[in-house]
């Protein structure tokens, strides 16, 4: 529900803060920089501050380098950097969706996009879903179109580009999903949120 939440408060805060033009009157880089380093600081005072290593303040940030030294090899590594790599992109081609499109139909796309996510990670990492899910899926995907179909101009409401752009983002996280499912099982760890 808290997801849920603050997705529908990005979204709403994005289409406020832009211009009369359509743009955005600020850096979107620099505004999804702070944003990263907020949570960068976030994770690294929870982190530094967390007892369960047996060690105070200024002993735990050396043990949590020793251990992510012993625990990831230069492969995972690579893949982690990749991932992030994606979700950079993504970040900004949001910004860009969202000068395109209303939030409520992003946020309506990607709920309805799960047919996407799961045939991506059926191609890259082997998942398997019942025809009772693929049925379901379906359904979902005939919602979208019925909602985004426009009878008067016998076309959908926004640009075949729009739309297009929207179909890319979300295979841009399902892929990002799909990756970072295959690094977490490869390295037996906790799923990365980047």
């Amino acid at each position: 529900m808290s997801m849920v939440c603050i997705s529908t408060t990005v979204g709403v805060l994005y289409k406020a803060s832009q211009a009369a033009s359509g743009g955005f009157k600020y850096s979107t880089t620099s505004a999804i920089c702070m944003a990263e380093m907020v949570k960068l600081a976030l994770s690294c005072s929870f982190h530094a501050m967390d007892k369960s290593h047996g060690v105070a303040f200024p002993g735990s940030i050396k043990i949590a380098f020793a251990s992510a030294k012993e625990q990831l090899s230069s492969h995972a590594v690579l893949h982690i950097y990749i991932l992030g790599f994606l979700y950079a992109i993504n970040n900004q081609l949001s910004f860009y969706i969202y000068m395109l499109v209303d939030p409520g139909t992003v946020f309506l796309f990607k709920s309805a996009s799960t047919m996407i996510v799961a045939a991506v990670q059926c191609t890259f990492a082997g998942k398997t879903f019942t025809g009772d899910q693929w049925k379901a899926m379906m359904l979902q995907a005939c919602g979208m179109v019925t909602v985004q179909y426009d009878p008067c101009k016998g076309a959908g409401v926004y640009t075949p580009f729009a739309y297009l752009c929207l179909c890319l983002s979300t295979s841009i996280t399902a892929i990002s999903a799909a990756r970072n499912e295959l690094i977490r099982l490869a390295v037996n760890l906790a799923p990365l949120v980047v």
